[in-house]
C-alpha cells in the first residue's frame, strides 16, 4: 500500500504524534526545476485570498 514516511522529532512527544504519517508526505525524489517553475507559476496566477492582491 504506502510507504510510512516518519518525520523525526527534536524533542520526545506522544506516542499518536510521532506515528502519524501522510501518504502525501515529501519523498526523497529530486524535483526538477521546471516542475517547481510551473508549480510557482500557478501559484503566482491562483486566486488570492477576498481577492487582496498585495
Amino acid at each position: 500500500m504506502f510507504d510510512h514516511k516518519f518525520a523525526p522529532a527534536s524533542a520526545n512527544i506522544a506516542k499518536p504524534l510521532a506515528e502519524r504519517w501522510s501518504p502525501y508526505g515529501l519523498s526523497q525524489r529530486p524535483i526538477e526545476d521546471t516542475d517547481l517553475r510551473a508549480l510557482f507559476e500557478a501559484a503566482r496566477w491562483a486566486a488570492s485570498s477576498y481577492n487582496e492582491q498585495p
